[in-house]
């Protein structure tokens, strides 16, 4: 249920992310792409900035599908194995660059951690010390990997968010000129379009009435 609650939370973190990444002026843009020249809504072009839209959500919603269950199922796994999260914090909040005094420091966490081992029967008699030894000796090995893959994880978010917003904003622009060309083609007299309206992308090349 935690998890459920937590995956949900930042699934929501990321939609308010998505909606906040769009500036103002590219969502006038949308607004101003639903709208033909003549100021009346286009339906077709409301249901196109619409799915654009749910694109680049999910677009966004890649690389959080990818790392983020990942990092929650390796970090649930951490707090119910090897050491649950008051006695992370209560270790390292009685941190000291003198290991002698950090160690001795962490007598009373070493023996509520030993009780928790064996209430949940993950570890028991041997098992504990070569556990908690390894702890010891291995934990600033460990803060490197947990930085280095957050580290790698927000980089690599980041930089397919900031993709997905350039391919999106490059998106609205491109589809406004389609639709500034459409209308005016509209407004122009058939005698004087021509053959121009044959090879025009928005228009029909046997009728020369506007796609839409």
């Amino acid at each position: 249920m935690q998890f459920l609650s937590t995956v949900s939370a930042i699934i929501l973190l990321a939609l308010v992310f998505a909606v906040m990444s769009v500036t103002r002026e590219c969502r006038q843009a949308v607004a101003a792409n639903c709208r033909r020249m003549d100021g009346t809504w286009s339906r077709n072009r409301i249901r196109r900035e619409w799915a654009a839209f749910r694109d680049y959500l999910g677009n966004l919603m890649v690389p959080l599908a990818l790392s983020i269950p990942a990092g929650l199922f390796a970090g649930q796994y951490v707090l119910e194995n090897v050491m649950p999260t008051n006695q992370i914090v209560t270790a390292f909040g009685e941190f000291s660059t003198d290991s002698a005094e950090w160690k001795n420091r962490l007598k009373v966490v070493r023996q509520e951690h030993e009780k928790w081992l064996k209430v949940n029967d993950i570890a028991d008699g041997p098992a504990i010390n070569n556990l908690q030894r390894t702890l010891w000796y291995g934990w600033p090995f460990f803060v490197v990997m947990a930085v280095a893959v957050g580290i790698f994880c927000g980089w690599g978010m980041l930089g397919m968010s900031r993709s997905a917003v350039s391919d999106y904003v490059s998106g609205v622009r491109s589809r406004r000129v389609g639709y500034a060309q459409l209308d005016v083609s509209r407004m122009m007299p058939p005698a004087s379009m021509g053959t121009e309206i044959e090879g025009h992308s928005g228009l029909n090349a046997g009728t020369g009435q506007p796609v839409e």
